[in-house]
C-alpha cells in the first residue's frame, strides 16, 4: 500500500484513497471495489511495476478493459441497494425495485464473455425474484400478497409498478376481493356504517 500511495501522490487528482475489496456479505462491495480501481488506475498501473510487488497479482490489459464493462452490468443492483438502504423505503418498492434492474440490465449492449455475464444475471434475478428458484423463501415478488397488494396500494406504482400485466391484473382482483371480505365482515359486525354524500352541485365538479 505504501508503493501506491508514493504513486497517487506523483499524480494531480487521483485522490489518496485505499482500494476496496469486494465481500460476499457486503452488497455492492464488489461494485465500490472496481470504481475505485478505475478510480486508481493510474496509480496502480504504476505501483505494479515496482520490484517488490508480486507479479502474480498484477492486472492484465484485459482486466481493465474488463473492468468498466462488467462495473456498468453491477451498476443497476448498486444503485438499487442504495435505494432500499433510504430511510424511508418501503415494501410497495420491492418490484418497482426488481423492475427497474431488469429494465436497465436489459438495456445494456455487451458481446462476447460480458453478454454471458449479463444473461447469467438475468437467470439469477429470475431465479430469486420471479419464483424460479426451489428454495422456498425465494417467491415471485409479484404473486406474493403482501408485496403485490402494497405495490397496487402504493399511488407512485399501481399497475404500472409490475413487469407482467397479468399478474397486475391478478393482484388487482386479490384487491377487490380483500376489500369485499372486510366490508362484508363489517357489516356483520355493525361497525361499518355508511355517511350519505348530499347530492349537491359542486362548482367545478362533473356528474
Amino acid at each position: 500500500m505504501g508503493v501506491l500511495r508514493g504513486h497517487q501522490a506523483d499524480y494531480n487528482g487521483v485522490p489518496g484513497h485505499t482500494l476496496i475489496l469486494g465481500e460476499k456479505t457486503c452488497w455492492s462491495s464488489y461494485s465500490a471495489m472496481l470504481v475505485r480501481l478505475i478510480q486508481q488506475k493510474r496509480a496502480i498501473r504504476c505501483a505494479e511495476d515496482d520490484i517488490n510487488i508480486n507479479r502474480e497479482y498484477q492486472l492484465t490489459l484485459n482486466d481493465w478493459m474488463l473492468i468498466p464493462k462488467v462495473n456498468r452490468l453491477l451498476k443497476p443492483f448498486a444503485d438499487a441497494t442504495l435505494d432500499a438502504e433510504h430511510e424511508y423505503t418501503c415494501i410497495s418498492d420491492t418490484i418497482p425495485f426488481i423492475k427497474k434492474i431488469f429494465y436497465e440490465l436489459n438495456a445494456i449492449n455487451e458481446f462476447g464473455i460480458n453478454n454471458t455475464i449479463k444473461k447469467e444475471m438475468i437467470v439469477q434475478l429470475k431465479r430469486y425474484f420471479r419464483g424460479l428458484n426451489p428454495r422456498v423463501h425465494f417467491v415471485d415478488g409479484e404473486t406474493s400478497e403482501v408485496h403485490a397488494l402494497a405495490t397496487l396500494l402504493d399511488p407512485r406504482y399501481k399497475k404500472n409498478g409490475f413487469m407482467d400485466k397479468a399478474k397486475a391484473e391478478e393482484a388487482k382482483g386479490k384487491l377487490v376481493s380483500v376489500a369485499s371480505n372486510i366490508f362484508k365482515r363489517s357489516l356483520a359486525e355493525g361497525s361499518f356504517k355508511l355517511t350519505p354524500i348530499p347530492l349537491q352541485k359542486v362548482a367545478g365538479m362533473q356528474f
